[in-house]
Order: C-alpha cells, then sequence, then structure tokens
C-alpha cells in the first residue's frame, strides 16, 4: 500500500521529519535507524538494511558509515573526481552533495546562492522553458554536472598537461633525428626516443579530445555512459604511463648519445693533432 509524505528538508534536502518521525544524520549521513519516509540524505533513497546509499541511480554504493564510496570513481584522479578516488564529496560533505556518484557539487542554498532565484534567471521573457539553459552564475552546476569554475580549472590543468607533452614530443623527435642523421646513434636509441615522442603526441591528441569532451558537456551535452568512462580513463592512464616509462628511457639513452659522441669528437681531434 503506497503512502504520501509530507516532509521537511534542510538546505542539502536531507528530510529532516514527515510530521511524526524527527531524524538526525551524521555529517556523511548515517542514520540509527530508518523509519518514516524512504528518501533520506540529500534527498536520495536509503538501503534499510545496509544503511547505505546508490548515486547516480545506482551508480556507485555510498556508506555513510565508512564515509566513502565501494567502488573508486572513474573521473579520479585527473578530472572532477578528485585525488582521492573513494572519498565522499573531498571530505566536504558541509559545503557538498554528490548525487550522480561521479562528482561532487556545491550545496547552492548553504553557500548563499538562491536555487529559486538562480531558476527564474533561466526563464526567458516570452514565458518558453529550455532544459539546458544554465543560470549565468560562475558556480551553478552545468548540465553534465560541472560548474563553470570547475572546468575552467580542467581546461587549465588540460592545457598545462598538453603543453608540457608537445614539449616532451619535440625533444624525443629532435633527439632521434639527430641520432639517425649523425649515423652515431644506435638502432635503440633512434627507436626509443621515437616511441616517447610518439606517445607524447598521443597524450597531446588526447588532452584535446578531452577539451572538446568538457566544453559539450558544459553546453548541454551528453555524458558518457559508464563504460565509455572505464575506457577513457583506462586510454589516459595507460598513455601517461607508458610515456612516462618510455621518457625516462629516451633521456637515458640521450644522455649516452651525448657522452658517445663528446668521446668520438676527441678522438677525432687527438687524430687530427
Amino acid at each position: 500500500m503506497s503512502s504520501v509524505h509530507f516532509v521537511i528538508c534542510d538546505s542539502q534536502q536531507s528530510v529532516l521529519s514527515d510530521g511524526n518521525v524527527v531524524r538526525c544524520y551524521t555529517p556523511y549521513g548515517a542514520l540509527p535507524a530508518l523509519t518514516g519516509p524512504r528518501l533520506a540524505y540529500v534527498g536520495m533513497p536509503c538501503e534499510m538494511l545496509t544503511g547505505n546509499y546508490f548515486p547516480g541511480n545506482g551508480h556507485r554504493t555510498y556508506n555513510p558509515g565508512l564515509r566513502c564510496f565501494h567502488s573508486p570513481d572513474r573521473l579520479s584522479p585527473f578530472e572532477a573526481g578528485g585525488i582521492n578516488a573513494y572519498a565522499y564529496c573531498s571530505g566536504d560533505p558541509i559545503n557538498h552533495v554528490d548525487r550522480n556518484g561521479r562528482a561532487p557539487l556545491k550545496n547552492m542554498i548553504s553557500t548563499g546562492e538562491n536555487a529559486v532565484g538562480q531558476l527564474l534567471k533561466v526563464l526567458p521573457a516570452d514565458g518558453s522553458f529550455k532544459p539546458n539553459t544554465r543560470p549565468a552564475m560562475d558556480n551553478t552546476p552545468a548540465p553534465g554536472g560541472l560548474s563553470e569554475s570547475e572546468i575552467d580549472k580542467l581546461t587549465g590543468m588540460n592545457a598545462l598537461s598538453a603543453l608540457g607533452d608537445a614539449i616532451f614530443a619535440g625533444v624525443d623527435l629532435h633527439e632521434a633525428y639527430k641520432m639517425w642523421k649523425s649515423g652515431r646513434g644506435k638502432f635503440s636509441e633512434v627507436f626509443f626516443n621515437v616511441v616517447a615522442g610518439g606517445l607524447n603526441v598521443a597524450n597531446v591528441v588526447r588532452a584535446a579530445q578531452r577539451q572538446g569532451y568538457w566544453e559539450d558537456l558544459y553546453s548541454g551535452g551528453v555524458a558518457p555512459t559508464y563504460d565509455e568512462q572505464v575506457w577513457n580513463h583506462n586510454v589516459d592512464v595507460s598513455l601517461w604511463l607508458a610515456a612516462l616509462v618510455f621518457d625516462v628511457v629516451a633521456w637515458k639513452m640521450q644522455g649516452d648519445y651525448s657522452q658517445r659522441k663528446d668521446v668520438q669528437w676527441l678522438e677525432a681531434d687527438e687524430v687530427r693533432k
């Protein structure tokens, strides 16, 4: 038999009372017992037996007793998920909420931003409503779950990463060309420098793809599926680690080549004398 509850909520939309039962939460959403409405912490349904929550319609399991998720965030550590892939709201559940299990969002009301006022800002004068129109405030979440300031931080870090990869790619490929042109470079030295440069170029391409994805998400694009997030995360991490390994080996070989070249030049000078 279904029932209707008229509830009282706080600024995070956590259900505090339905007129009969009064609730008190820990900062991370733990309840001593679940009675009354099924909706609980930050408006998410609570599983009665375990007390766990399932943000994002089951995207991940959140355990308020442990104060963390049971599975890692696919947007960690290099994207919006933060360094700790299991942490809830990056350790700040008072000023943030995470209803999708992917990235924490600022709690607009608790930070002084009026949610109703921001909603009215996106209503055009002719009365038509556009669901993908986002408020003008800097920290209002975009349709994909990221605010403008968060996207600015991501794009800035992404641009710096791409610039570093481009510099490393240029150095590696230039050294490989010098080794091949001089005829003194070993095949392994040329090979590792070419591969390292190619991997850094691939990282630059991936950075450009991430930039396009964030811009599309900010403008109202459809968020990727779980499988797509896993694939993109694994590709990015694999390319970054592979480039790091080959760069270290290539730099070692560049040093060996320079030393060998200097010795050969000294020997040639002695012969000419």
